[in-house]
């Protein structure tokens, strides 16, 4: 079979949502396996595979039985996010390019050949003839595989983005501050442990070139978002991303510049093109005056008295493209990226802002894979009460938040 770009297969009973019901029914009648929960989330087709689990061994509907450290899929229906299709042919041959090693998948020959160095596997058969192999060869390309035996979840991903999120910083922060307030030396901390434990920090222009295709992640991957664009962005958190050459994006509501809006000033214009200029910071927009909300709902989606939905939508959408003329006109730099005021969103906001950037951020917790959407990529927020040790548990515990 001809392998098709995004012609995503999950396997081959799963093409016919009627043939896939019932070979659900054949598996629990015929072995026996109790239904416990679905185990498998492919994470880059957004297509949940049924997967069982009974504490021994995972069944599917179209694979008899496979030990739980031997999770497989169809290699050769996949189409690999970021790798260059060199050659595909009917008998089962895929070459390909991927984070710049040279792959040849042999199906007949049970190889896979990396830079030149081939190794073997051993394949299963399931059913309807569907040939499986290992889900462990496909780490040897940079394939994300991660299996937790306690939640029942195995995660897989052609890449995996962690998304940090900070707000505000200050010397000695309250305990009732810590959810958005972290101190200058545990912020230090933080980045520290991220960097000993071999994250690779990215800009944000490198992940919106992942997104594109046109790169591909490093190793580790993790990117430093910051909300609100606060003076202490500038005062604390500034030069010590400098200092460690860790890029990051500001998200910053443009008509609070130089403003004291609340209790917290925020920075200035000058500031601003300053920690761009040093090539460590880059603005997002957090829109230019609609950083508020109702109990319930954001501003984004707020009429006003007598407005229509059309006229509220040109409004909305006034303002964010209001917000990126502002951090070009002061920066010369064009935001790329939005940050939905307080996370909140739903397809009418995002219909309603849809081009404005390229990269659109909740604060939903969890990580970035392929198939995320960039209208709704995920963050994992850092309160200011955790050590770095405790943010490396966060991030690799994010792994697993995959709904």
């Amino acid at each position: 079979m001809f392998l098709k770009r995004h012609a995503y297969e999950v396997n081959v009973a799963m093409k016919n949502p009627m043939t896939a019901l019932f070979a659900v029914w054949v598996s629990f009648v015929l072995l026996a396996v109790p239904p416990i929960q679905l185990v498998i989330e492919t994470a880059w087709n957004q297509v949940r595979t049924l997967f069982y689990y009974d504490g021994k061994s995972l069944t599917h509907p179209a694979l008899i039985s496979v030990r739980s450290d031997e999770v497989v899929f169809i290699a050769l229906m996949r189409f690999l996010q970021g790798a260059r299709i060199e050659y595909v042919d009917q008998r089962g041959v895929v070459s390909f390019v991927y984070a710049d090693r040279a792959v040849r998948i042999d199906a007949s020959a049970r190889a896979i050949t990396i830079d030149g160095k081939k190794t073997r596997w051993k394949t299963m058969r399931g059913a309807l003839g569907a040939e499986y192999v290992p889900l462990e060869m496909l780490k040897h390309i940079g394939f994300i595989i991660k299996y937790e035996p306690k939640n029942n979840i195995v995660v897989m991903a052609t890449f995996a983005i962690p998304v940090l999120m900070y707000h505000h910083f200050a010397r000695s922060p309250q305990p009732y501050e810590y959810g958005a307030t972290v101190a200058p030396d545990v912020f230090a901390a933080h980045l520290d442990a991220l960097l000993r434990a071999g994250y690779t920090p990215m800009s944000m222009e490198e992940l919106r070139g992942v997104y594109a295709g046109v790169r591909v992640p490093p190793k580790k991957p993790i990117v430093v978002t910051i909300d609100d664009g606060y003076e202490s962005n500038y005062t604390y958190a500034y030069p010590e991303l400098c200092r460690r050459r860790i890029p990051a994006t500001i998200f910053v509501v443009t008509s609070f510049r130089g403003q004291s809006p609340g209790v917290i000033p925020h920075f200035s214009w000058a500031q601003a093109k300053e920690m761009v200029e040093s090539g460590c910071i880059s603005l997002g927009n957090h829109t230019h005056a609609l950083h508020s909300r109702t109990k319930y709902r954001s501003a984004l989606q707020l009429r006003k008295n007598g407005e229509t939905t059309k006229a509220m939508r040109a409004r909305v959408r006034n303002d964010v493209e209001t917000a990126n003329a502002l951090i070009y006109a002061h920066t010369g730099v064009r935001a790329i990226a939005f940050s939905y005021p307080y996370g909140i969103t739903n397809p009418s906001i995002q219909e309603t802002i849809f081009g404005t950037t390229d990269l659109y951020f909740t604060t939903k917790p969890g990580i970035n894979y392929a198939a995320t959407s960039t209208m709704k990529l995920r963050r994992i927020n850092v309160p200011g009460n955790i050590t770095g040790a405790q943010l490396l548990q966060k991030i690799e515990d994010a792994y697993y938040r995959i709904r």
